[in-house]
Order: structure tokens, then sequence, then C-alpha cells
């Protein structure tokens, strides 16, 4: 703070919050006005540069939010979804093709941390995301599976991984005409 000639009391002030030092809330009135929407109807979900790998996976470069898409209240209430645990992410490859496409966008659970049933999730594994199918095994086993054939299912052990981790489950696919 001292390098920047500021004080930790204005940075949690009321003043540092209203004079558009908080980016995520000029993104969203941005968006708003872009989309002419009235902003008490809708929820803004923010769209991570972080692009989920269909194939052998993407390393993170950054968790920024790049956008905000508007989503309504109505519907996160009624698919039971916590506003504040999602977001979009870009798929990147080929190994879900037929179902997903390279620049199509996913909205996942980011509350959901775990694997609790078949379906399609986001994982962190060894450092690299991946956007896959999971079917359950036994114990702590799973697979991996592709919709491209190409790609073999592979199966996974939680317990060997060093670095795993469920980033959110698939709740939403959002398709681009090419």
């Amino acid at each position: 703070c001292t390098t920047l000639g500021i004080s930790p009391e204005w940075l949690l002030s009321d003043e540092f919050a209203s004079n558009g030092a908080r980016p995520e809330i000029e993104m969203a009135q941005e968006s708003a006005t872009k989309y002419g929407l009235a902003s008490e109807s809708f929820i803004w979900v923010p769209r991570y540069d972080i692009r989920v790998s269909a194939g052998f996976g993407s390393i993170l470069s950054s968790e920024s939010i790049i956008d905000r898409y508007p989503f309504r209240n109505d519907s996160l209430e009624r698919a039971g979804l916590n506003p504040k645990k999602i977001g979009y992410f870009e798929i990147q490859g080929d190994s879900m093709e037929d179902r997903l496409s390279d620049g199509d966008l996913v909205l996942a659970d980011l509350a959901i941390d775990n694997i609790y049933h078949d379906g399609m999730y986001i994982l962190r594994i060894e450092g690299e995301f991946f956007i896959k199918l999971i079917q359950r095994g036994l114990g702590d086993k799973f697979s991996l599976v592709s919709y491209n054939p190409v790609y073999k299912p592979v199966e996974v052990s939680q317990s060997v991984l060093a670095d795993f981790a469920v980033i959110g489950e698939v709740v939403l696919e959002q398709h681009w005409r090419r």
C-alpha cells in the first residue's frame, strides 16, 4: 500500500468501493448496459480465463475473470445453483467432439468438489485442467471418458494422484455455430 500511496483503511472503505475500484462490479454494469438488462433480474456469471482441455490437458494461465454473462435469477434458483459458485469456461481441443467443440463454453457448478455420480466434470490433474465424462468404479477408481472415439477411456485411482481436484460439474453447454 505504501508503494501505491494508499492506506489499508481506504481499501476497506465505502469510498474505495464507490469510486470504481471494483472491476467486477464495473464489468457487470457495463454488461447490463451492453445487453440492455435490468440488473436486479439477473446474476452476472463470470467467465474465467481458463481453457479446459478436451484433449491432452491445459495448464492454468490465469484465474482472472475476462467477461460476465447475464443469467436470470429465477433460472438459477430453479436449477438449485448458488450464483456465487458458478462460472463459465472455454473448451479447448477435440476429445469431447461431437458433444463439445473447441471454443464452446460450459457453465460449471463450482460448489461440486467431489465425484458424487457419473457426469461431466472439470478436473485438475497434475496441474492441468480437463473436461471429461466421469464413470465411477469401485472404491476411489473412476474412468475419464471422451466422446471422441479416438481418445480411449483412462482408468484412474484418486489415491495415486499427487494433484487431483474436482473444479466443478458441468451443468450447461453452449455451442457456437461454425
